[in-house]
């Protein structure tokens, strides 16, 4: 598989993959589930339109990609604000943020993702 389909396809992966721990580890009554499910169905409609549709094409869409960007760093705060299980979707901020972003902003994709990954270890010890 192309490095750039896998880069497209492993988001999705990486959002499914906590709701399971995130259900049965944590126990969130029916609403918290409801809520949480409800971001993470926004954010596959952010992913969906912005890595599949409107595949990442630095430096040349870079108003297009740093909105994405900020999407995906709000998507990803709520998500690990809601469980640190969905800090390993997290990880692929850094990836995106290498892929689809130029110059400073680059750098600034790479920071705002390295912010959310402490934040959920540090809710994993409250």
């Amino acid at each position: 598989m192309p490095p750039a389909r896998l880069t497209r396809i492993t988001p999705f992966f990486l959002l499914a993959v906590p709701i399971l721990p995130y259900a049965l580890g944590q126990h969130p009554a029916g609403g918290d589930i409801g809520r949480t499910l409800a971001v993470v169905a926004a954010t596959v409609a952010w992913l969906t339109w912005f890595v599949v549709l409107l595949p990442p094409r630095a430096p040349r869409y870079q108003l297009q990609m740093s909105v994405y960007f900020v999407g995906f760093l709000a998507a990803s705060a709520v998500l690990v604000a809601r469980s640190p299980w969905f800090s390993f979707f997290c990880w692929i901020g850094f990836l995106h943020a290498v892929r689809s972003l130029a110059g400073a902003w680059r750098y600034a994709g790479i920071a705002g993702t390295a912010v959310n990954r402490p934040r959920a270890n540090a809710r994993n010890g409250q």
